[in-house]
C-alpha cells in the first residue's frame, strides 16, 4: 500500500509542481497529495496550515438558505473553549484527518456527528428523569441499539418495528460563524508507563480554540416547535458539557456558551517551565496544554 500510494503522488507531483503551488484546495492537499517522501509528518500538516489561513472564504449562513416563512429552521453560535479534532482517521497521513469544507477549505461538523452526541445527551437526560422517551423518539427516530431504552419504551423487542420512525429534526452540518478560524499542529506523545520508554511524538492537525461555529437545525413535516426548542437544549448540552469529534475526554471538542458554568482560578508559577506544543521551537508555542492540565 506505501508503494501505491508513493507512485501515485510521485504522479500528481509531475503534474502540480514540486511544492503543489499550484493546488488551493486545503482538503485536497490534506487528504490526497501529501507528500510521503522525506518530509516529515509535522511539515506536511504545517504547510496544510499555512494553505488555509490563505485560503479563507466567508461562510454562508445555512439558515438563510432553508425556507424560514414559517420559522423551520433554529440557529445559534456557540465557542469552541478548546482545540477540535473531527475525522481524525480520515486522509493519508495517519490520525491526522480533519473534517474540510471540499471548496470553500473551512473545517465542519458533520450532521450526522451532532445527530449522534445530541442522541447521546437525550439518554443520558432521560435515564435521569428529565427527559420523556416519546419525546426522544419524536426528534431522533427510535434509538435500536440502547436495551435499557427498549425495556421501557416497547417492553416486547419483537414489536420493535411498530415504534420505528425517521426523527423530526434534520442536524445540519456546523460551519464557522465567521473567518475567524484558524488550523494548527498538535501534538500527543505517549510516554508508556515508565520514565525510561522513549516518547514518539504523533503530530495531527486540529481547529484552533475560540472559533466560533453556527449550528442550525431544521423542521421536518411532522416535527412542532417543542421538538426545534428540546432538540436545540440536547445540542447544546451535549457541545458544552461532552464535546464532540476525537479525544473529547483529554480536553478536546468542547465548546462554550451564555449557558456554561465556567470556574477559572489564576496560579503563578514559580519554578521553570517546559511548555510547548507541536512547533515547540517557535517563541509563541509555549501553552500549557488542556490534554497536559487533565493529565496533571
Amino acid at each position: 500500500m506505501a508503494q501505491l500510494i508513493a507512485t501515485f503522488t510521485d504522479e500528481i507531483k509531475t503534474v502540480l509542481g514540486t511544492e503543489l503551488q499550484k493546488l488551493d484546495s486545503v482538503s485536497l492537499r490534506l487528504e490526497k497529495f501529501t507528500f510521503l517522501g522525506d518530509n516529515s509528518k509535522l511539515q506536511q500538516i504545517n504547510a496544510t496550515c499555512t494553505k488555509a489561513a490563505r485560503q479563507k472564504f466567508p461562510p454562508t449562513s445555512l439558515a438563510s438558505t432553508l425556507t424560514n416563512k414559517q420559522n423551520r429552521s433554529k440557529q445559534f453560535i456557540l465557542t469552541l473553549g478548546g482545540r477540535m479534532i473531527v475525522n481524525h482517521a480520515g486522509g493519508i497521513l495517519e490520525n491526522a484527518g480533519l473534517c474540510l469544507h471540499r471548496f470553500f477549505n473551512y473545517p465542519m461538523i458533520p450532521g450526522s456527528a451532532l445527530k449522534g452526541i445530541a442522541l447521546h445527551y437525550a439518554v443520558h437526560m432521560w435515564r435521569n428523569k428529565l427527559a420523556s422517551p416519546e419525546d426522544i423518539v419524536h426528534i431522533f427516530g427510535y434509538p435500536t441499539n440502547i436495551r435499557d431504552f427498549d425495556a421501557t419504551f416497547c417492553l416486547d423487542t419483537n414489536k420493535r418495528s411498530d415504534f420505528s420512525q425517521a426523527g423530526n429534526i434534520s442536524f445540519m452540518q456546523a460551519i464557522p460563524a465567521d473567518t475567524n478560524w484558524r488550523l494548527v499542529a498538535d501534538v500527543l506523545t505517549p510516554h508508556g508507563e515508565n520514565d525510561y520508554t522513549n516518547p514518539v511524538p504523533n503530530f495531527f492537525i486540529a481547529v484552533e480554540k475560540e472559533a466560533k461555529f453556527s449550528f442550525t437545525l431544521f423542521k421536518l413535516t411532522k416535527a412542532t416547535d417543542n421538538d426545534l426548542n428540546m432538540a436545540e437544549s440536547f445540542l447544546r448540552g451535549a457541545l458544552c458539557e461532552n464535546g464532540v469529534g476525537a479525544k473529547t475526554a483529554a480536553g478536546y471538542g468542547w465548546f462554550t456558551g451564555q449557558d456554561s458554568i465556567e470556574n477559572s482560578v489564576k496560579l503563578k508559577l514559580i519554578t521553570p517551565g517546559f511548555f510547548g506544543g507541536a512547533n515547540h521551537k517557535q517563541p509563541q508555542d509555549i501553552d500549557l496544554r488542556v490534554p497536559s492540565l487533565r493529565g496533571m
